[in-house]
């Protein structure tokens, strides 16, 4: 089984030793000194490359992939600590983890650093949701993050809300106290005509080469200069914000969404279905559902058949510190003129809930760690500091990585438009130079 793991392990291997060497030329000892040209022959008109420290190379290699420890973190970071929703428990073990780690291999200044306010904890402990009437059928569901648990196993009558616009909203009012609502239409997943694994072809390949960042200016895709894209986003979100008060002042008994594209065959794509702000926490349980049984209930609805569901989550609330951290440690630079120079690597340790964010993004995670711990290993010593950064707060917008670049770098101020304060930070106008 050693052996096994360790063939599957090569690709990730590969990758951490390919990240060491994208700045190898960086590394004091890991070139070969510069040979002076004998005087009669004049300097080239262009600098020669750097040669190779194929010793250098030889070391890196045989060390990660025969010793090499990336299938270890990344096992521990996904199987023992499991799923880091910011703020909850499992990202402080992760954060503590890492620093810790990062102290074993001889790194310095190995420490947390809160990038600013984040809002509330959150965490669940179990989730059921099964029909009960016309027939018993257990559903496959998770709780979405930040939204309260229901204080023991409650039952209640299903209805449908189907809108687009708070004009929508009007024909419903008054008719869903204490009710299970399902929110929005069914959704029939397409037809899989193609196998599930495609290797791409040198066409595939030279197509993903050229490909182009989509124009948009500051902010994105949504920055200004695609205003249609904005606005229509704008819209989803105040109707989403709309949707939310109402049903918080209709206190119905909990929501039931259905898992976004591309969920299908049991998949469940699920994220926060409320505010993590303090003050703002909603006042009734969300969970999301698979599009299959999302489905047969939308069907039993429309040929008016009753169904009742009985819905039972444990979550809780974390309000100890509503700061949020990066790990973060360096290797110290050894050249007195470029010491002061920062070379950064690292990737986002958060996730989603449901998942133990092995893509997303543990692996990139993983190979930081493996790179900064091959470094010391290997006793190498930098020109430039290296400094490895772990962020909190992506998921939710980019918000540990933007933290600390304001912390520590700079960053604009607050969008002076008032219309803006109600926005995504991460769709705010920016501000100043």
């Amino acid at each position: 089984m050693k052996t096994r793991l360790r063939i599957y392990s090569l690709p990730v291997a590969a990758l951490a030793a390919t990240t060491i060497l994208l700045f190898a030329n960086n590394l004091i000892g890991a070139k070969k000194p510069k040979v002076t040209p004998p005087p009669e022959v004049a300097a080239p008109t262009v600098p020669k490359p750097e040669i190779p420290d194929l010793e250098f190379i030889t070391r890196l290699r045989d060390e990660e992939f025969v010793r090499g420890e990336v299938m270890d973190i990344m096992s521990h970071l996904t199987d023992d600590i499991g799923p880091r929703l910011t703020g909850s428990p499992n990202m402080k073990k992760a954060n503590e983890w890492t620093r810790d780690q990062f102290t074993k291999w001889g790194l310095v200044n190995s420490h947390l650093e809160a990038w600013g306010t984040f809002g509330r904890g959150w965490a669940y402990q179990r989730c059921e949701v099964r029909m009960v009437s016309p027939d018993i059928m257990q559903f496959l569901a998770l709780p979405e993050a930040w939204t309260p648990g229901t204080n023991g196993p409650i039952r209640g009558e299903v209805t449908q809300l189907v809108a687009t616009t708070s004009a929508d909203l009007e024909k419903y009012k008054g008719k869903l106290g204490g009710k299970i609502v399902l929110i929005g239409d069914a959704r029939v997943p397409e037809p899989s005509e193609k196998p599930l694994f495609h290797r791409d072809d040198d066409t595939d390949l030279a197509k993903t080469a050229e490909y182009q960042i989509p124009a948009g200016g500051p902010g994105g895709p949504m920055g200004p200069v695609n205003p249609a894209m904005r606005q229509q986003f704008m819209q989803r979100f105040r109707f989403q914000r709309d949707l939310e008060k109402f049903l918080n002042d209709e206190h119905v008994g909990a929501v039931l969404d259905i898992t976004r594209p591309p969920g299908e065959d049991g998949i469940i794509f699920v994220q926060s279905g409320g505010s993590y702000e303090k003050g703002k926490t909603i006042t009734f349980p969300r969970i999301t559902l698979s599009v299959e049984h999302y489905g047969r209930m939308a069907r039993l609805l429309a040929k008016k058949v009753p169904v009742e569901v009985e819905v039972n989550v444990e979550a809780q609330f974390y309000d100890d510190d509503d700061k949020a951290y990066d790990t973060l440690a360096e290797i110290p630079g050894a050249d007195p003129k470029l010491k002061d120079q920062l070379v950064m690597l690292g990737g986002h340790m958060d996730s989603w809930h449901a998942g133990e964010g092995a893509t997303d993004n543990g692996a990139g995670v993983a190979v930081a760690m493996e790179a900064v711990r091959l470094l010391k290993k290997l006793g190498v010593q930098p020109r430039r500091t290296i400094r490895v950064a772990l962020w909190s707060g992506e998921e939710e917008g980019i918000l540990g990585s933007r933290g600390y670049v304001k912390n520590h770098f700079g960053g604009r101020p607050e969008p002076p438009a008032p219309r803006d304060e109600n926005e995504p930070q991460f769709m705010r106008r920016p501000a100043g130079p």
